[in-house]
């Protein structure tokens, strides 16, 4: 079992798996056989989700909460948009949730050509989401927890599951558990079965072993950077007697690797040093590197930002651990290692 925490959490307890929440859900534009009714299904959520931001207007403790809040009720009153919605699924027989979204980009568009209306613009964006989600629920199992690189604060206040997000605390308040905080999570959480007890969240995965990078030796290899020389890599391989772990933080070098593993105990790639890893490029050289260091019996090991954001892509290519920097107390520059799977070493 490993243990993290959060900054801050609404208390709670709560145990279930994780439903990784998309930023938009894509909204389906569907036609409805019956006109009338799908007007009256889309006029009794508004009604519903008027009710529900007066109630929780009268939760809030800041004049932040409070003023969000009510420019979120105003949006859903504005005319131009609850009346159009109505004409269009009457017209056309738009689906309700579609009619919602379609409207608020044409309403808010006009919105924002005033810079006194953009904000108001915002707000009903953010409310004709709000709606259409709400007229089409995503199924989610009784015990989900809820988890987001950031949850809007409509999202935060309508729920009845628990919820978790790397976003920092919110400008609302509310009373279904919430952490907040969590710089680790990202989409690879999927399905992963969680606790949470206050702002510590326990997965149920073992504790990963540790490798540390620290003056200049990686779990007992010697470290040299490549730095574009790897002609100096091989002779100082050679100096050394023993195979060093080759530390690569240039594209150049990433190319390299596979001509670099016969002289190499393992190899550590910098991400964050490499530019943009989205890259197809970026992400074909990894390939090739994950390759090599298999063939050659040795670990690949990757860090950065784009490798705690999403750990299984980085493993599913081949790589064998993930390494965080750290600072110990006696100031000199650490980075620990956290193995993804065994190491042949």
């Amino acid at each position: 079992m490993r243990t993290i925490a959060g900054t801050g959490a609404w208390p709670g307890r709560a145990e279930g798996p994780v439903v990784w929440l998309r930023r938009e859900r894509p909204v389906a534009d569907m036609q409805v056989p019956d006109r009338a009714a799908e007007v009256l299904r889309f006029r009794a959520a508004l009604g519903r989700a008027l009710a529900d931001l007066e109630a929780w207007l009268e939760q809030q403790q800041t004049v932040e909460g409070r003023l969000l809040l009510q420019g979120y009720r105003d949006a859903l009153l504005e005319d131009a948009w609850g009346g159009r919605v109505c004409a269009l699924i009457d017209s056309e027989g738009l689906w309700a949730p579609g009619a919602a979204v379609k409207v608020a980009a044409q309403v808010s568009g006009v919105m924002a050509r005033s810079g006194v209306l953009q904000e108001r613009a915002e707000h009903l964006r953010a409310v004709a989401r709000w709606v259409a989600e709400r007229l089409d629920p995503m199924p989610l199992p009784d015990d989900a927890i809820l988890a987001g690189n950031r949850l809007s604060p409509l999202a935060v206040l309508d729920r009845r599951h628990p919820a978790i997000t790397g976003g920092p605390e919110p400008p609302v308040v509310g009373g279904a558990p919430l952490v907040w905080g969590l710089r680790e999570i990202g989409p690879h959480w999927q399905d992963k079965r969680i606790a949470i007890e206050g702002r510590q969240i326990r997965l149920d995965v073992p504790e990963p072993n540790r490798w540390t990078l620290a003056d200049d030796q990686l779990n007992g290899l010697p470290v040299c950077p490549v730095q574009g020389r790897p002609e100096s890599f091989r002779l100082m391989a050679g100096h050394l007697g023993r195979r060093p772990a080759a530390l690569i933080q240039r594209l150049d070098d990433l190319a390299a690797v596979p001509l670099l593993v016969g002289e190499a105990g393992a190899v550590a790639v910098d991400l964050d040093r490499l530019g943009p890893v989205a890259h197809p490029g970026v992400r074909l050289l990894v390939d090739a590197a994950a390759l090599a260091c298999k063939r050659a019996g040795i670990p690949l090991v990757v860090g950065g930002g784009a490798a705690n954001a999403d750990p299984d892509f980085w493993f599913a290519l081949g790589c064998t651990a993930l390494f965080d920097q750290a600072r110990p107390r006696g100031g000199a520059s650490t980075r620990a290692i956290r193995r993804g799977k065994k190491s042949s070493l």
